[in-house]
């Protein structure tokens, strides 16, 4: 499962899901959407609390459309090994001159907690009944 709200940005996801987040960064003056250059990065960032970075996905202006959607793609092993919590994240466009710009500010990333995982597929045999 994988929701975003449209107004706040609060993301929910079930641990182990993949999911794709796909977002234009918006120039706040003319409210145009930016297209990244080829050596802009842009960086999503997913922490806790204490400040620990729990994921990092790094993307390359060559890897955006030509409309400016960046494509955020999340597996399950990224979310895998953590605990359903209330994390953060945000993301930020470094253009090629340096210039910095958050433009999805800090959010609200609820891991939900999932009965299923990916990991339940690898094990052999049946459930035991009781």
């Amino acid at each position: 499962m994988f929701k975003i709200n449209s107004e706040t940005n609060n993301i929910s996801v079930t641990r182990g899901n993949s999911f794709e987040l796909s977002v234009k960064p918006i120039i706040a003056e003319s409210e145009e959407t930016y297209v990244p250059a080829a050596n802009d990065k842009i960086l999503f960032t997913v922490k806790g609390s204490t400040g620990k970075t729990y994921v990092k996905k790094l993307i390359c202006g060559t890897e955006c459309a030509a409309d400016g959607t960046i494509t955020i793609s999340i597996s399950p092993a990224d979310t895998l090994n953590m605990k359903p919590f209330v994390y953060s994240y945000d993301i930020l466009l470094v253009k090629q001159n340096g210039e910095a710009y958050t433009f999805i500010d800090k959010s609200d990333f609820t891991l939900l907690e999932a009965i299923g995982t990916v990991e339940d597929i690898e094990e052999n045999g049946d459930v035991n009944e009781n």
